[in-house]
């Protein structure tokens, strides 16, 4: 055997490094679910310990809107004139935005198929660089026109009835995969570790800020919508 051969091939060079990550690529839609609780448990798992991912994950969260005014002040003023008593009950988050949280939900649960598990588990951090750029290119007021529109689709009694079911869904997914409370976790490893302090979620309007215990679910729900 040569020389450059046996340097190409022993543990720990390129070569394997590839290949191991080729094969964990191959294997990965065989350990997750395909359903945004499986996906949601995969990304968080891996971000918890990656770097790279954890710091994609806290880029999504602060461009879709983590510790800003998600509405706009014309944008609030309507909101207050449409909104109405909230059923709806998802206390991982304030009133006023639930309904567009779990529209999103439900519009990950219509697009999540086998081929998009498989696409999101099986390369990871492309998943994420995708959503960002696309979360990136959304108009400014994109936010805050989605949590209007998700007021006013509760018109409609259908609507309201599958958001509170879809509530009832999202409930125990969250406390679940909050157990370990993973913002903080994905947090400490995109800033290199150190201590909790000020790594709280935060979703604001008009200033003031509510701490949001779902914005890591939030980001995996849009990466399940914007994946084909």
């Amino acid at each position: 055997m040569s020389d450059s051969t046996s340097k190409n091939e022993r543990p720990g060079s390129e070569t394997y490094r590839l290949a191991t990550e080729h094969a964990r690529q191959l294997l990965a839609p065989l350990s997750v679910e395909p359903s945004v609780h499986g996906i949601a448990r995969a990304l968080i798992s891996r971000a918890r310990v990656e770097p790279k991912l954890a710091k994609l994950f806290m880029e999504i969260m602060s461009e879709l809107g983590d510790g800003r005014d998600l509405l706009d002040h014309r944008q609030s003023e309507i909101l207050d004139r449409i909104s109405s008593d909230n059923q709806i009950d998802l206390p991982s988050a304030p009133d006023w935005l639930r309904p567009a949280i779990l529209a999103a939900y439900l519009r990950a649960k219509a697009n999540l198929t086998s081929h998009v598990a498989t696409t999101i588990v099986s390369d990871p951090e492309k998943a994420l660089r995708r959503t960002l750029t696309i979360v990136k290119s959304l108009e400014p007021e994109f936010i805050g026109e989605l949590i209007i529109e998700s007021h006013l689709a509760q018109r409609d009694p259908s609507v309201t009835a599958r958001l509170i079911e879809a509530a009832s869904e999202l409930r125990p997914l969250i406390a679940d995969v909050y157990s370990e409370e993973p913002a903080r976790a994905i947090a400490r490893r995109a800033i290199g570790g150190g201590g909790g302090a000020g790594l709280e979620c935060q979703a604001c309007r008009d200033g003031a800020c509510t701490p949001i215990s779902c914005w890591v679910i939030v980001v995996v729900i849009v990466v399940v919508v914007v994946t084909k």
